[in-house]
Parts: structure tokens; sequence; C-alpha cells
């Protein structure tokens, strides 16, 4: 049972929960900060009296603030509510899925256990795939969404599918879900609740180290690129974005002649150029020099060997060097520093590398009234116990900007956030969805990309932009079939 008063349903949020009792098993697609959990929690109370209920989500941080959320939900005692992760004992974990009504799990969790066989979800009345658009690959969601019995009700919750027709259509196989159930901003059901958000690009331009530098990493990387060429491995000479480095890798793997090995190496110098010259044009000097010295102290191979000294020999390095016993940095940290004006505000700040946080967090910590810290995730250093402690105390004020790597782009109810900033654009829609989302959750909010013109940042905000634009469309066109008499993904084309 719900607790009274506990939550008040909006017109959407029980309407897409009587459409589920129509329809089944179904993805939910909902704005940021619209009440996906509300409606998992009106659908938990549903399908208690039935079984036991499943919900799974990325991070222990999510899983906790769902745990929370359905405690004070539900009329479920404490002891019916486990929350299971990897830092659980396999004894304990088994012993608590047999007792509880309710599970708040890591899917990792969860598709280890189905495996060694310390639980089943025979007796699952519900599961819950929060972040759905993780569903994709091999991703613990998929396994998991195979071995639920049929007689489980599957429900995904996301704000963004996908950036493409055949994106959504994988999740919506992966995770058995026939059903789409969407709003967008434009529904009329919706509009009333979303907050304005204002989102402003602020455009950088890199001064003449930066130019000089990012020129003589191009050339040793173009020189690469023609030894490639003449092996007949590309067509032309052009920097290529990581997924095409990785195609091309997978192409010369496949020779079976002699070209294969030197080619390898080439393409092992060509990569390590291609994200030297990424660090630098899109995060700085900081960042850059990290990935070198570390390059350096490795040296692994000749490629690697040769591919530092060439930087070392064309100056490269000894300016690079000389630009931060100077102080210099990449333009976007002092518009970052100009950004963060008020004290009285809270800020969540994007980058994508840890080098990178962790520069911005020394640097805008020098800014009178600001108080932040880094928030990671745990390969790059960070227990999922400090993670949680870390956003408790910036709810609670003892920090006004948290510094994320992708982990805190996920689910993480933070209603006090007034400006969002993107150290860089990035190409996916679902994480630039995801991290817009942390602004303008329970007020007007901000967002603020940082792009620097004329290198990738420029050709990333379109490519998002494009992507962005398709999975509406994509969206749109699945409403538009079910209300012709449509029912599944495969109507459409």
């Amino acid at each position: 049972m719900l607790k009274p008063g506990s939550i008040q349903p909006r017109e959407y949020q029980a309407a897409i929960v009587r459409a589920i009792g129509q329809k089944g098993n179904s993805l939910v697609v909902l704005p940021t900060g619209l009440g996906k959990s509300i409606i998992a929690a009106m659908l938990a109370d549903d399908a208690l009296a039935h079984g036991k209920v499943l919900m799974m989500a990325p991070t222990k941080p999510l899983c906790i603030q769902h745990a929370r959320l359905m405690a004070a939900t539900l009329t479920l005692p404490q002891d019916a509510i486990a929350l299971l992760t990897g830092e659980t004992g396999p004894s304990q974990r088994k012993r608590e899925w047999r007792s509880a009504k309710l599970v708040i799990a890591t899917p990792q969790t969860i598709r280890n256990d189905l495996g060694s066989g310390y639980i089943d979800l025979d007796d699952t009345a519900l599961i819950l795939f929060d972040e759905a658009h993780r569903a994709v690959g091999d991703y613990a969601y998929v396994q998991i969404a195979k071995a639920a019995p049929d007689t489980a009700l599957l429900i995904g919750l996301t704000a963004s599918p996908g950036g493409s027709k055949s994106k959504i259509e994988e999740l919506c196989r992966n995770l058995r879900m026939p059903n789409i159930e969407a709003r967008t901003e434009s529904d009329a059901d919706v509009a009333p609740y979303l907050q304005p958000l204002q989102i402003d690009w602020v455009e950088v331009q890199l001064t003449p180290p930066f130019t000089t530098m990012l020129a003589n990493i191009q050339a040793l990387a173009v020189k690469r690129l023609e030894t490639l060429q003449k092996w007949g491995f590309v067509q032309k000479v052009a920097m290529l974005p990581k997924a095409r480095l990785f195609e091309l890798q997978r192409a010369i793997q496949k020779a079976d002649d002699e070209r294969k090995w030197p080619a390898l190496s080439a393409w092992s110098g060509l990569f390590t150029l291609s994200h030297a010259h990424e660090l630098l044009e899109t995060q700085g000097i900081t960042p850059f020099l990290r990935f070198i010295q570390k390059s350096q102290r490795e040296r692994k191979s000749r490629a690697l060997k040769t591919v530092v000294n060439e930087l070392e020999a064309t100056g490269v390095l000894p300016s690079a060097i000389a630009a931060e016993l100077t102080g210099l940095e990449h333009p976007k940290l002092d518009e970052l520093k100009k950004l963060l004006a008020s004290a009285d505000q809270t800020y969540i700040v994007f980058a994508q590398y840890r080098e990178t946080v962790k520069r911005i967090v020394a640097e805008i910590n020098k800014v009178p009234g600001i108080r932040a810290t880094e928030f990671l995730g745990r390969k790059e250093g960070l227990t999922q116990q400090k993670q949680a402690e870390i956003l408790d105390q910036f709810m609670a004020g003892q920090f006004n900007v948290l510094v994320c790597t992708q982990i805190g782009e996920e689910g993480l109810h933070l209603p006090a956030v007034d400006i969002v900033v993107f150290y860089e654009p990035i190409p996916s829609a679902i994480r630039t969805i995801q991290r817009r989302g942390r602004a303008g959750r329970t007020k007007a909010g901000r967002v603020v990309v940082l792009w620097a013109k004329s290198t990738r940042d420029e050709i990333y905000r379109w490519v998002e932009a494009s992507r962005e634009r398709s999975m509406k469309a994509v969206i749109e066109k699945h409403r538009s079939g079910k209300r012709a008499g449509q029912t599944s993904m495969s109507d459409f084309a």
C-alpha cells in the first residue's frame, strides 16, 4: 500500500500506469525530473500483492536514492526492503533476497547471483530497469530480461532511449518491451510541470601556443595515415574519430599478409596521437601532459616510445611543460571561473576525463565563495560509500559545486542545482539529455556548454543535435503509429 499523502500522482503518471496495466511490458520515456520514480512506486504498489518487486539501477548511490523513496512511499516494514550490491556478501544477499518483498539492486549483482544460483526470479511480479537505455550489448540488463519469467511485468525507465530507430528497437527487443509509453516536453499534460531551462553555448578561441602544438601533433598523425593509405587501409588522409579508429584497427587485424604488424604499429601511434590531440584541444595542458607522462613511464611498445620521442623532438612536449609552469591553461577554464559568479547558487560541472575534473576542482576552489569537490566513479578511485557521502554533503550545502565525470549523468536526485556546465559537448544524445536533466528539476535552471571553435567540440555539437532530433522523431513516429492502431516497434519503419 502507498502511505497516505506520500505521493500525489499527476495525470500523465496515472495515465502511463493505466496504459501499462492494459498493454504489459513497456518502456517508459519521460523527460528528466518528471517523476519516473513515482511511476515505479505506483507500479510496485500494485505488484506487491502478487509477488516480489525487483528494481535495478546502474550505481549504488542511485540504488540508495531509490530505496529511500520506496521506504518513504510504501507501507512496507524496513526489513521487507533489501538493498543488494556487490559490497554485500553472497550469503547475506541470498538471505535478504529470500526474505524481502522489495529488492533494490545493481544489475551486475543480480546477474551474478542468477548465474551462481543464489537467487531466481520465479516469484517476481515486477522488474524495473532504471536508466533502461543501458540495455545494449552484454550489459547485465539484457541477461536479466532474458531470465525473467513470462509472468513478471517488465518496465524500463529512461529519459533518452537512443539516437536512432535501430538503437531504440534493439533496446525494446533486449528488454522484451513491445510497448513504449512516452511523453515529450511539448505534450499538454506534461508542459505545466516543466521548469524553464536556459541553454547557453559559450565559445572560446584557442590561443597560438595551443594551435602550434596541435598542428605539430596533427602532422605526426598524418605521417602514419599516409603510411596506412599506402598499404591500402585508409582511403584518404584525414583525422579519424575514435569509432573509426577502432574500425580501422579491426580491419588491420583481419589482414593475413606482411602488412599486418607494421600497420598495427602505425595504428598504435596514430591512436595515441589522436587521443593526445583531443586532450589538448578540448581539455587543456594538464590533462594532455598527464597522459603523455603516463605514456613515458610505460613505453610498453616501440610505437609508443616513438610517439613520445617525436613529441619531444618537435617541441610539443617542451612547450606544454613550459605552458604549465607559467600557469597557461585551456581558455575554457577562465570562462568557467567567470560562470561561477554567485556563491549562492549550486553547480554541477561535467567533464569527460578524471584529470580534467581534478584540474577544474583545484582551480575553481581558488574562486572566492566556491566550495568544489570531485565526484568520480569507482574505476576512477571513489568507493560507492564515498560517492553516497559526497552526494549527501552536496545536498546539505557543504559544497556548492560538484565536478563530475560520466558517473554524475544518470538519475541523481539533486533538486537544488541551479546551473549545469558542460566542459565540452559530447556526441551522444543519451548522455547530453542526462547531463542537461540535472538542472531545471524543481525550479528554473540554466545549462552552459563550453566549446572551442574549429575543434572537435564544434563537430560534436552538431552531431549530438542531429542525434537528438532523430531520437525525438523516432519516438513521435511510434506514438503516431500507436494512435493509428499499431502496437509494436516493428510496426513502423
